[in-house]
């Protein structure tokens, strides 16, 4: 899995005859059925989901299906690229799913909210208490006012699990340099500089579409930057500046690991997937990656890969890309909208946490039952919760406007070809948002 976002907001749209549905009064929570599904008859669910979702959906749809078994839930499971590139014209379909994930930022959830394709969920966050699962910080990610501000008004989503950047490492090739996981930024940058004079690479990055290098110096930012002001720009807010001294000096350091020979040589001619599993091989000592990629390193180096947060600077908090999953939203044109929160509700429940973990998932609600199934996905519970701890979430950077991702990526494969400097580069990012909500 991959959080980024690929096209602008209405090019998603292609050539579909999108028809922005108005807007109906909100329902109140008192009018929502919340039990009594297995007397409604026999009725279809369908949810359109994202290929990282594929092992819980399906363990969890069978689960309700048990338990209700005139509902038969029908799963449409597509891999990263092509969900993302049909989304918004799926649910445009007049036979459009009743359950679909969305992606948080300008281009997908604020094209679905503001084209009135998906109802809100402020009904069922009443009536199940749903915001009690979620801090009130990440409930922003799901917030869009009508005509498309983004972190405020209504919530229209809620996700399942916890989606964020730290720091994979081989544990035999760091024990061999003779050094412990890193607790600072400055060790960190210590550990990269002996593992290059030890004749190993530091950073493995394969950064051939552009979007792995924001993950990668994501880790810099960490070292230096506030994570507010980072999330105020990510939201729009008025007076926020990409371009500000810390973050471009986060940019200088990251632009100094790849000046210094310590990441990939070839990162922008490798691919995300050929870097992540050349790593698995043993090439590199870090990965600096999501931890949706738990799952995938453990079968393919077991016992021998470690994960840890990103490392905090001076001001001793961490730092870190990091947000929920791919929200669910519910169709403003489901039959069934009720039966949908019912089912959104029962993956989201605290007591289904077990199946997370055994999928190499962490469960996004609070107080969620059940233990890691192994001691890689532990540590990438530990890590979550020190980033939740520390207020630590910056979200994704290229939901900040609807031509962000192409901008951020195109800048950052020129940062590391040297065809770009760290202060044009924030430069050139803080022109993009500003002209975005100059013209919004």
């Amino acid at each position: 899995m991959t959080r980024r976002t690929t096209t602008s907001r209405w090019a998603a749209l292609g050539g579909s005859a999108l028809l922005i549905a108005a807007i109906g009064a909100p329902v109140a929570a008192q009018d929502v059925q919340t039990d009594g599904w297995g007397d409604i008859g026999d009725v279809t669910l369908r949810v359109n989901g994202e290929s990282s979702s594929q092992d819980t959906l399906t363990a969890l749809s069978d689960m309700f299906m048990a338990e209700y078994p005139n509902v038969t839930i029908e799963l449409d499971i597509k891999s990263w690229d092509p969900y993302i590139a049909t989304m918004i014209n799926v649910a445009d379909l007049p036979d459009a799913p009743d359950i679909l994930f969305g992606n948080q930022g300008y281009v997908h959830d604020g094209t679905l909210v503001e084209a009135g394709l998906i109802a809100s969920l402020e009904p069922y966050y009443e009536a199940y208490g749903w915001g009690d699962w979620h801090g009130e910080g990440a409930q922003d990610q799901w917030r869009f006012t009508e005509d498309g501000t983004f972190g405020e008004g209504p919530r229209w989503g809620i996700s399942e699990s916890a989606d964020f950047v730290g720091v994979f490492y081989n544990k035999q090739k760091l024990a061999d340099l003779g050094l412990e996981v890193p607790t600072t930024f400055a060790e960190f940058e210590t550990a990269l500089g002996a593992a290059a004079d030890a004749g190993e690479l530091p950073i493995k990055l394969g950064n051939l579409d552009g979007w792995p290098a924001m993950h990668t110096a994501s880790i810099a930012q960490g070292g230096v930057v506030d994570a507010e002001n980072i999330r105020a720009w990510v939201f729009g807010k008025e007076g926020a500046d990409y371009a500000s001294e810390a973050n471009t000096t986060a940019y200088e350091i990251f632009k100094s690991w790849v000046d210094n020979g310590w990441v990939s040589p070839d990162a922008n001619g490798l691919g995300y997937d050929d870097g992540w599993q050349q790593f698995a091989d043993g090439d590199g000592v870090f990965l600096p990656a999501g931890s949706w990629l738990t799952a995938g390193l453990r079968e393919r180096m077991g016992d021998n890969v470690g994960f840890f947060a990103p490392p905090p600077g001076e001001s001793g908090l961490v730092v870190a890309t990091a947000a929920n999953s791919m929200p669910f939203h519910i169709s403003s044109k489901s039959e069934n909208p009720d039966l949908a929160a019912a089912f959104i509700n029962f993956v989201m429940h605290p007591d289904k946490g077990q199946v997370y973990y055994d999928n190499g998932r962490l469960p996004a609600s609070a107080g969620a039952v059940g233990e890691p199934a192994d001691p890689l996905t532990a540590e990438t519970g530990v890590a979550w919760d020190r980033i939740a701890a520390d207020d630590g979430l910056i979200f994704f950077q290229d939901w900040a406007s609807d031509t962000m991702y192409d901008t951020m990526t195109a800048g950052l494969q020129e940062l590391i070809g040297d065809r770009i400097s760290a202060a044009d580069f924030v430069a050139e990012v803080q022109a993009d948002w500003a002209d975005f909500h100059a013209n919004r």
